[in-house]
């Protein structure tokens, strides 16, 4: 989503292109990469969630989801009085790339690569327990 942000400014420096057809594409897909973060993170917040807080657990992401994004309007609405739409696109594009690189070297990203392992052995083992209860 990061990159597609920044390609805004060779968007911007083609002045030969239909502007108004391309900005809708590039809105649409930007909207669409949104959909496909956000479903899958919400899938892995779900599979470490302990079933009796998942509702509250959701609504807290749901919020500070919400929260970052009004904030990140205001910041760049401000922002752009001073640099303009497209350079703060642009820097928070590069911005999203560099926190997307850090976030994958930490501890708690690995984690979520292994929940599909724990979640297979907990099926497997609670199988295997009702089926000695019988």
């Amino acid at each position: 989503m990061g990159i597609w942000m920044i390609l805004v400014i060779p968007l911007h420096q083609f002045p030969n292109i239909y502007v108004i057809p391309a900005l809708y594409v590039w809105v649409s897909i930007i909207g669409l990469i949104n959909a496909f973060l956000n479903i899958p993170i919400s899938s892995l917040f779900l599979g470490l969630t302990p079933e009796n807080y998942r509702g509250r657990a959701m609504a807290i992401l749901q919020m500070a989801s919400y929260t970052g994004l009004l904030l990140g309007i205001v910041i760049s609405g401000i922002l752009s009085k001073f640099y303009g739409s497209i350079s703060v696109t642009a820097i928070s594009g590069s911005l999203l790339v560099i926190i997307s690189i850090i976030t994958v070297k930490t501890k708690g990203f690995k984690e979520l690569l292994t929940i599909d392992k724990k979640v297979s052995r907990k099926k497997r083992n609670s199988v295997s327990v009702s089926g000695m209860e019988q």
